[in-house]
């Protein structure tokens, strides 16, 4: 009888310990981004550029379309999405490809100037023609 009561008080006292350690929380969870087919959890936000200056509204997704506005080579901008769903804003030629999250924004930087096609790589009859002065 004893031994099944210091059984019983052991686990009283380890118990809890576990259970506390079960709740607590972490920096490597999902985050708000979640895996999605591109798997982290990182959530792109609009950052400041390299030298110090802010993006400029580029572009916006709504409807599952793409709205362009102008966009310089080597200037960040913004990507806008009020759609509730996951787009991407994809360059065809490679220059660019960014995951912008439902309501959300991503900041991009078309690296050249020119002309270029731009995809949802998830929404295949999303596409727009971007000019990149």
């Amino acid at each position: 009888m004893h031994h099944v009561r210091s059984t019983i008080l052991a686990l009283g006292l380890v118990l809890p310990l576990g259970l506390a350690a079960c709740g607590s929380s972490s920096t490597g969870g999902s985050g708000s981004g979640g895996g999605g087919i591109y798997g982290g959890g990182n959530t792109p936000t609009t950052q400041p550029t390299a030298g110090g200056g802010s993006t400029t509204a580029g572009a916006t997704i709504s409807g599952y379309a793409f709205k362009i506005g102008a966009v310089k080579a080597g200037v960040a901008f913004t990507v806008s999405n009020s759609d509730g769903v996951t787009h991407t804003f994809t360059s065809a030629d490679g220059g660019f490809d960014v995951r912008v999250p439902g309501n959300g924004t991503a900041s991009v930087t078309a690296p050249k100037a020119g002309t270029f096609t731009v995809v949802c790589k998830i929404h295949a009859s999303m596409k727009a023609r971007i000019t990149v002065g």
